[in-house]
């Protein structure tokens, strides 16, 4: 017990010394849904895909890139150095996918490719209120985030139902950086927010395909 105490002595002591104007800390529990895409990269990776069953089947494929919805869940701590200001380590589980969509306008039904990606996250933002109260008024953010996928899977699966899935971890970059920015409401105990993630890193551990992802997250949270 006393080594624990003199441990948060210590990690007091360094939180003063960065952040000497500090108000006080807080804690944020917090979630939400996302909806991921890909960019240019990723109607690539559609069309390869497509190009491949054509291949296969002598048929004529064409694939559209769909969002596909996920959840992001997690823990934030935050430093307030003003009643405007405050700087936010959050730690979040979050899973995410995009659907690629393989219709042939002489067949009856499609072929749905599924890409799901559970990670861990870790995003370090700073929100910014518009107005110096404890009460819920605007707020803005921006920070960049650091990622690590834990699995990754690829399904197939027609109009009739699931066909396939196959573990694709070793063809995915486990480790990812992003930026991100958005907008809310935000008060002493209670945030609700729109994210936008853009990814800086390349998801694709091979080919030609550059999956850069571009997400879309709404979360709600509770601070103590």
């Amino acid at each position: 017990m006393n080594s624990l105490k003199k441990l948060l002595l210590v990690a007091a002591s360094g939180l003063s010394l960065l952040s000497p104007a500090l108000v006080r800390a807080d804690v944020l529990v917090i979630g939400g849904m996302n909806m991921r895409k890909f960019g240019a990269g990723g109607d690539q990776f559609g069309a390869e895909a497509a190009a491949g069953v054509n291949a296969y089947y002598e048929t004529n494929f064409a694939a559209s890139q769909e969002r596909k919805s996920g959840v992001d869940m997690g823990i934030g701590f935050g430093h307030v150095l003003s009643p405007k200001a405050s700087w936010w380590s959050e730690f979040h589980f979050v899973r995410r996918g995009t659907t690629w969509r393989l219709v042939d306008p002489a067949l009856s039904g499609h072929v749905d490719q599924a890409l799901s990606l559970d990670a861990i996250e870790m995003p370090v933002l700073l929100r910014l209120k518009t107005a110096r109260t404890d009460g819920l008024s605007p707020h803005f953010i921006v920070g960049m985030g650091l990622g690590h996928v834990t699995s990754a899977s690829l399904a197939l699966e027609t109009d009739q139902g699931p066909v396939d899935e196959q573990n694709v971890d070793n063809d995915i970059q486990s480790t990812y950086l992003d930026v991100q920015f958005g907008a809310g409401l935000m008060s002493r105990s209670f945030l609700i927010e729109a994210k936008y993630v853009s990814g800086i890193s390349n998801l694709a551990a091979s080919g030609g395909a550059s999956l850069k992802p571009s997400d879309l997250t709404v979360q709600m949270g509770i601070i103590f």
